[in-house]
């Protein structure tokens, strides 16, 4: 069988690696994808799955291995296409790689750790984190609801967010992504008492309740 046909073949025959390798990534990762961006992505791994299956007989000849071999196809392909997802996702995103690796790291082992180890400040890295939160967890809003001007109630609550002072900024990054228990919010914050905390948590909430009520409003 010539090799335009294997390949050719082949493709047809593991199309369902397409769904199974964005599922499977997606199912490790905190990532959601609406209805266009997961069609999106099938056009690119359908992409992948062609140029992979290009290159599948020259690897078998490399290898000593069948070429019409469908199941050894189908690890190799899955290992490319899953590859495939991740490089499509940094090419999308606007994180910086090194960003990401921030991101990476700290949620494995915490900003402070992560702040060690690159030499960057705590704020900078919770900065990061509420930045890849936002972006990797909208909050889904139906179709028919016109919402805000701007946005949607998750946009909303991002600008309020935004434009938090700095210290107010690092507070929600330390107890809604890292998920940090008080007493270790105040160390890390070098917030002298619970009251204080108490009154930084208040004013975030104040501030986060009023954009969305506001936003409801003009709805």
């Amino acid at each position: 069988m010539a090799k335009t046909d294997i390949a050719n073949t082949l493709v047809e025959d593991n199309l369902d690696l397409i769904r199974l390798s964005i599922n499977t990534v997606l199912s490790k990762s905190s990532r959601r994808l609406n209805a266009l961006e997961y069609e999106e992505l099938e056009a690119e791994l359908a992409k992948a799955l062609v140029e992979v299956s290009r290159r599948w007989p020259n690897y078998c000849m490399e290898h000593g291995y069948d070429p019409q071999s469908s199941e050894w196809f189908r690890v190799f392909s899955t290992r490319r296409l899953k590859g495939a997802v991740i490089d499509y996702w940094r090419k999308e995103s606007p994180l910086s790689r090194d960003e990401t690796d921030y991101t990476t790291f700290a949620r494995k082992h915490g900003a402070i750790a992560a702040a060690e180890k690159f030499g960057t400040s705590v704020a900078d890295i919770e900065k990061v984190l509420c930045r890849r939160e936002n972006l990797l967890n909208p909050i889904e809003v139906p179709a028919d609801e016109p919402g805000r001007a701007h946005g949607t109630t998750w946009e909303v609550v991002t600008e309020a967010v935004a434009g938090l002072p700095e210290v107010a900024q690092v507070w929600v990054g330390l107890v809604y992504v890292d998920h940090l228990p008080s007493v270790q919010v105040r160390e890390v914050m070098g917030l002298a008492s619970a009251q204080q905390a108490r009154a930084l948590q208040g004013f975030v909430e104040y501030t986060i309740i009023s954009a969305v009520l506001a936003g409801i409003m003009l709805r």
